[in-house]
This record gives C-alpha cells, structure tokens and sequence, in this order.
C-alpha cells in the first residue's frame, strides 16, 4: 500500500539565502556563528536560558531521551515507522 507523502517546499527571502551561502562557503552549516544567532534567537522567543540546535530528528531524539534520564538497559522507545527511516 503506498502512502501520499507531501514535501513543503521551503522558501526564503535574499537574506536568508546570504546566511546559506556564507555558512556553506564557510563550511558551518551545523556550527558556526549562524547556529549560535539562531539558538539565542529562539531563547529569546520561548523565554528559555539555553537552546540547541541539533541537525536532523533522530539527533533530537536522542538528546530528548538523554535529557529524560534515558532509557534503561532493555528500555524500548516507540515512534512511528517512518520516522527513522
């Protein structure tokens, strides 16, 4: 049985496609001072001391179980099927 799956196409304006530019030329897509002006800038938003920007959702994941203390020895985690693959 195949499932319709939707892609959002993203869009951005000239600004945002500079940022994207400089952090690929200066090879900090997932680091550098983009990331650090956008987890201030969600702080700012949510009221938050701290936040982290991870690079995909399994990433995320992973920290939210290890900020919950983890998962035991034995432990399972459950999600939907599509959502590692």
């Amino acid at each position: 049985m195949k499932y319709p799956l939707s892609i959002p196409v993203p869009t951005k304006d000239q600004l945002e496609q500079q940022y994207i530019n400089e952090a690929l030329a200066d090879n900090e897509a997932a680091t550098g001072k983009y990331i650090s002006m956008f987890e201030e800038s969600v702080c700012e938003l949510t009221g938050s001391k701290n936040a982290l920007a991870v690079v995909n959702g399994t990433s995320a994941i992973h920290l939210a179980l290890l900020a919950l203390g983890g998962i035991g020895k034995g432990g399972d985690v459950s999600s939907h099927r599509r959502l590692l693959s």
